[in-house]
C-alpha cells in the first residue's frame, strides 16, 4: 500500500493487487506476542539492540524444528505459533511443522520493529517517528501519514474473523481508506496464516484469485 500509494510509476505496472491478511497499524493486535509492540522505544531498544531483531538465532531455530518434530513438542510448538496469529487448529498440517518454524519468526531490523510499534501506539499509519529529527528528516514537527487513499491499483483483499495480527476491526478501518476494492472476502474462522499456511485455502482463495487473474490478463 506504501509503494503504490506514494510511486505513481510502480503503480501503473500492476493491474491488481492481491492483499492477505493485510495488515494496518498493530494498533488492535491481539495476544501477548504482538503485544511487545506497545513497550516504549526506548525499553525495545535495550531488548533487542539496534540493528536486526533476532528473536531465535538460526542455530535455535535449527533445535526448535528438531524438538517440534515429536508429536508430544508438537502441540506447544503449535500453540506458539497460534498465539501471535490466532487459533484455527485443524486448519494446520501439523506434519508440516518443521517447515513453517524453518521460516517463522523470520528476521528483520529493530527499525522496523521500533515503526510498528509507533504505528501500533499512535493508531497512526505514518512514516518513522524520529522526534527532534523530524523537522530536518520532513520538514515538519511529525512524520508525514501515507496516503494510501491515492492509490489507484485495484486491490483484492482476504481477512480472517479469527486473526490476532489484523483483527476484523483493524480490516475495516484499512478497508475504509482504499478506494478500488475489486474483491473482498472474509472467512470466519480464519486467523492470520490461513491465507497461506491453511488446509482449505486453496479450495477457499486460490481458486478465487486465479480466477480473478483470468478476469484481469
Amino acid at each position: 500500500f506504501i509503494a503504490f500509494s506514494s510511486l505513481p510509476d510502480l503503480a501503473e505496472k500492476i493491474k491488481l493487487f492481491f492483499a492477505l491478511a493485510p495488515v494496518y497499524t498493530f494498533h488492535h493486535v491481539r495476544g501477548p506476542v504482538l503485544k511487545l509492540a506497545f513497550l516504549p522505544d526506548l525499553l525495545l531498544k535495550e531488548l533487542f539492540g539496534t540493528r536486526e531483531l533476532v528473536l531465535l538465532s538460526r542455530k535455535q531455530k535449527e533445535l526448535l524444528v528438531g524438538k517440534c518434530r515429536n508429536l508430544l513438542a508438537a502441540e506447544v510448538c503449535v500453540n506458539g505459533i497460534f498465539l501471535v496469529g490466532g487459533f484455527d487448529r485443524k486448519n494446520l498440517n501439523t506434519s508440516r511443522l518443521d517447515v513453517y518454524l524453518s521460516h517463522f519468526p523470520d528476521y528483520t531490523s529493530v527499525k522496523n520493529l521500533l515503526h510498528w510499534g509507533q504505528t501500533a501506539k499512535s493508531a497512526q499509519f505514518r512514516q518513522f517517528d524520529y522526534g527532534l529529527k523530524n523537522m530536518e528528516k520532513y520538514n515538519q514537527l511529525t512524520p508525514p501519514s501515507y496516503r494510501i487513499e491515492a492509490m489507484r491499483v485495484p486491490v483484492a483483499l482476504w481477512s480472517g474473523r479469527r486473526d490476532w495480527v489484523t483483527p476484523p476491526v483493524e480490516t475495516q478501518r484499512l478497508v475504509s481508506h482504499l478506494t478500488n476494492i475489486v474483491h473482498h472476502e472474509h472467512f470466519p474462522d480464519w486467523n492470520h496464516f490461513d491465507h497461506h499456511w491453511g488446509l482449505n485455502a486453496p479450495q477457499r482463495m486460490y481458486r478465487q484469485m486465479v480466477a480473478l487473474m483470468e478476469e484481469n490478463p
